[in-house]
Protein backbone atom coordinates (compact mmCIF):
# COMPACT_ATOMS: atom_id res chain seq x y z
CA UNK A 1 0.00 0.00 0.00
CA UNK A 2 2.00 2.56 -1.07
CA UNK A 3 -0.24 5.76 -1.54
CA UNK A 4 -2.39 6.91 1.50
CA UNK A 5 -5.57 6.17 -1.28
CA UNK A 6 -4.40 2.82 -1.17
CA UNK A 7 -4.77 2.29 2.85
CA UNK A 8 -8.55 3.67 2.86
CA UNK A 9 -11.30 1.84 3.00
CA UNK A 10 -13.68 1.73 0.14
CA UNK A 11 -16.24 3.29 2.07
CA UNK A 12 -13.65 6.02 2.94
CA UNK A 13 -12.91 6.44 -0.95
CA UNK A 14 -16.75 6.45 -1.50
CA UNK A 15 -17.05 9.78 0.14
CA UNK A 16 -12.99 11.14 -0.21
CA UNK A 17 -14.80 14.63 -1.99
CA UNK A 18 -15.84 15.14 1.84
CA UNK A 19 -12.83 14.62 3.62
CA UNK A 20 -14.83 12.32 6.33
CA UNK A 21 -13.32 10.07 9.36
CA UNK A 22 -14.47 6.75 9.16
CA UNK A 23 -16.95 6.32 11.53
CA UNK A 24 -19.10 8.90 10.01
CA UNK A 25 -18.25 7.48 6.08
CA UNK A 26 -19.83 4.29 7.58
CA UNK A 27 -22.73 6.05 8.53
CA UNK A 28 -23.33 7.82 5.51
CA UNK A 29 -23.12 5.01 3.54
CA UNK A 30 -25.91 2.68 6.04
CA UNK A 31 -27.98 5.81 5.33
CA UNK A 32 -27.43 5.32 1.46
CA UNK A 33 -28.21 1.74 1.73
CA UNK A 34 -31.34 2.61 4.02
CA UNK A 35 -32.85 5.28 1.61
CA UNK A 36 -32.22 3.38 -1.04
CA UNK A 37 -33.90 0.38 0.54
CA UNK A 38 -37.03 2.56 0.92
CA UNK A 39 -37.52 3.23 -2.57
CA UNK A 40 -37.74 -0.46 -3.39
CA UNK A 41 -39.70 -1.51 0.58
CA UNK A 42 -42.71 -2.63 -1.79
CA UNK A 43 -40.32 -4.82 -4.02
CA UNK A 44 -38.14 -6.11 -1.14
CA UNK A 45 -40.26 -7.55 1.49
CA UNK A 46 -37.93 -10.35 3.59
CA UNK A 47 -37.65 -7.98 6.60
CA UNK A 48 -39.85 -4.96 7.70
CA UNK A 49 -37.54 -1.82 7.22
CA UNK A 50 -38.84 -0.18 10.13
CA UNK A 51 -37.69 -3.25 12.11
CA UNK A 52 -34.26 -2.72 10.46
CA UNK A 53 -33.91 0.92 11.01
CA UNK A 54 -35.19 1.09 14.68
CA UNK A 55 -32.18 -1.54 15.46
CA UNK A 56 -29.70 0.13 13.66
CA UNK A 57 -30.14 3.26 15.18
CA UNK A 58 -27.95 2.46 18.29
CA UNK A 59 -25.05 1.98 16.07
CA UNK A 60 -25.93 4.84 13.83
CA UNK A 61 -25.49 6.92 17.07
CA UNK A 62 -22.40 5.30 18.46
CA UNK A 63 -20.88 6.19 14.81
CA UNK A 64 -22.10 9.71 14.82
CA UNK A 65 -20.79 10.14 18.56
CA UNK A 66 -17.64 8.33 17.47
CA UNK A 67 -18.13 5.75 20.54
CA UNK A 68 -17.61 2.36 18.84
CA UNK A 69 -14.47 0.70 19.27
CA UNK A 70 -12.05 0.78 17.33
CA UNK A 71 -11.93 -2.98 16.44
CA UNK A 72 -15.03 -3.30 16.01
CA UNK A 73 -15.23 0.56 13.59
CA UNK A 74 -12.77 -1.69 11.73
CA UNK A 75 -14.68 -4.81 11.13
CA UNK A 76 -17.98 -2.96 10.25
CA UNK A 77 -15.68 -0.86 7.88
CA UNK A 78 -14.46 -4.23 5.98
CA UNK A 79 -17.95 -5.12 5.56
CA UNK A 80 -19.21 -2.49 4.18
CA UNK A 81 -16.15 -2.26 2.47
CA UNK A 82 -17.22 -5.37 0.63
CA UNK A 83 -20.98 -4.53 -0.02
CA UNK A 84 -19.57 -1.31 -2.07
CA UNK A 85 -17.33 -3.67 -3.92
CA UNK A 86 -20.05 -5.68 -4.64
CA UNK A 87 -18.37 -8.31 -3.07
CA UNK A 88 -21.18 -10.03 -1.53
CA UNK A 89 -19.37 -13.51 -0.23
CA UNK A 90 -16.53 -11.22 1.11
CA UNK A 91 -19.06 -9.47 3.09
CA UNK A 92 -20.71 -12.36 4.42
CA UNK A 93 -17.78 -13.77 5.84
CA UNK A 94 -16.26 -10.42 7.80
CA UNK A 95 -20.02 -9.97 8.76
CA UNK A 96 -19.03 -13.18 10.81
CA UNK A 97 -15.95 -12.15 11.69
CA UNK A 98 -18.25 -9.04 13.16
CA UNK A 99 -20.93 -11.17 14.90
CA UNK A 100 -18.68 -13.97 15.98
CA UNK A 101 -15.34 -12.36 16.14
CA UNK A 102 -11.56 -13.62 17.00
CA UNK A 103 -12.39 -14.40 20.51
CA UNK A 104 -15.95 -13.87 21.28
CA UNK A 105 -16.55 -16.90 22.80
CA UNK A 106 -13.51 -17.78 25.00
CA UNK A 107 -11.78 -21.32 24.30
CA UNK A 108 -13.77 -24.21 26.08
CA UNK A 109 -16.73 -22.59 25.77
CA UNK A 110 -18.93 -25.28 25.06
CA UNK A 111 -22.55 -24.33 25.48
CA UNK A 112 -23.57 -21.78 22.93
CA UNK A 113 -27.06 -22.97 22.48
CA UNK A 114 -30.37 -20.88 22.42
CA UNK A 115 -30.74 -22.33 26.01
CA UNK A 116 -27.59 -21.67 27.59
CA UNK A 117 -27.82 -18.05 25.99
CA UNK A 118 -31.05 -17.38 27.42
CA UNK A 119 -29.53 -18.36 30.88
CA UNK A 120 -26.89 -15.86 29.75
CA UNK A 121 -29.39 -13.24 29.31
CA UNK A 122 -31.31 -13.68 32.62
CA UNK A 123 -27.89 -12.82 34.40
CA UNK A 124 -26.85 -10.24 32.35
CA UNK A 125 -24.59 -7.11 33.00
CA UNK A 126 -24.61 -3.79 31.96
CA UNK A 127 -21.54 -5.35 29.27
CA UNK A 128 -23.57 -8.53 28.42
CA UNK A 129 -26.60 -6.35 28.05
CA UNK A 130 -24.61 -4.50 25.30
CA UNK A 131 -23.66 -7.25 23.71
CA UNK A 132 -27.04 -7.90 23.03
CA UNK A 133 -27.40 -4.57 21.29
CA UNK A 134 -24.23 -5.74 19.17
CA UNK A 135 -25.96 -8.52 17.98
CA UNK A 136 -28.90 -7.47 17.15
CA UNK A 137 -26.96 -4.53 14.76
CA UNK A 138 -24.63 -7.61 13.73
CA UNK A 139 -27.91 -9.14 12.34
CA UNK A 140 -29.18 -5.55 10.72
CA UNK A 141 -25.90 -5.17 9.20
CA UNK A 142 -26.21 -8.35 7.73
CA UNK A 143 -29.82 -7.61 6.22
CA UNK A 144 -27.99 -4.49 4.74
CA UNK A 145 -25.34 -6.44 3.17
CA UNK A 146 -28.46 -9.20 1.95
CA UNK A 147 -30.27 -6.14 0.56
CA UNK A 148 -27.68 -5.13 -1.38
CA UNK A 149 -26.84 -8.53 -3.03
CA UNK A 150 -31.07 -8.47 -4.19
CA UNK A 151 -30.14 -4.91 -5.42
CA UNK A 152 -27.51 -6.39 -7.60
CA UNK A 153 -29.46 -8.84 -8.60
CA UNK A 154 -32.71 -7.13 -9.36
CA UNK A 155 -30.57 -4.47 -11.79
CA UNK A 156 -28.40 -7.21 -13.56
Amino acid sequence: MSTSEDSKHAVQVRYSERNLPLNECCNEYIHEILQDWAKHESEYTVVPLKRVKIALFPLLVVLREQQLRPVQLEQLARVLDATVDKDFVQAKQEYLTLSIGKAKFPIGLSNVGIHERKQRQQDASAEEQQNMVLDDWCINVKRLVNFQQWRANVRT
